[in-house]
């Protein structure tokens, strides 16, 4: 019986919520454009890969803040909303072009408008 929940457990932690994207792990803000909203964007983005459709946004100050994300990897479209799993508002919209170990995104910025963000992977 222990073992069979463990097993359960260890599955449901390390393979049911997994849905990786081109885009999973840790990215540093290199460059914003235009440069006055650098202060409204994350320093650090984490696209999760073990929490399927969860990135995690790192302000200068040091707080975190989880969001909900998707990805179509044949467009190159990316979304993301205010809240994990229950989306809300949506925070941006807009393609991603991954030239590893570069990631930019060209979209509508929390509505502000258009923003280019360049981003650099963390190793």
């Amino acid at each position: 019986m222990l073992a069979v929940t463990f097993g359960f457990t260890y599955w449901v932690a390390n393979f049911n919520n997994r849905n990786p994207t081109p885009i999973d792990g840790t990215w540093d803000l290199i460059q914003v454009e235009p440069q006055n909203l650098t202060a409204q964007v994350p320093k650090t983005i984490f696209f999760e890969y073990n929490r399927a459709s969860m990135t995690v946004f790192k302000t200068s100050e040091g707080m975190y803040a989880t969001h909900h994300f998707e990805v179509d990897s044949k467009s190159h479209q990316v979304q993301m909303w205010e809240k994990w799993e229950g989306k809300g508002a949506e925070i941006f919209l807009g393609n991603y072009t991954l030239t590893d170990p570069e990631l930019t995104l060209n979209g509508t910025w929390q509505g502000v408008g258009a923003l280019i963000l360049r981003l650099h992977r963390r190793r």
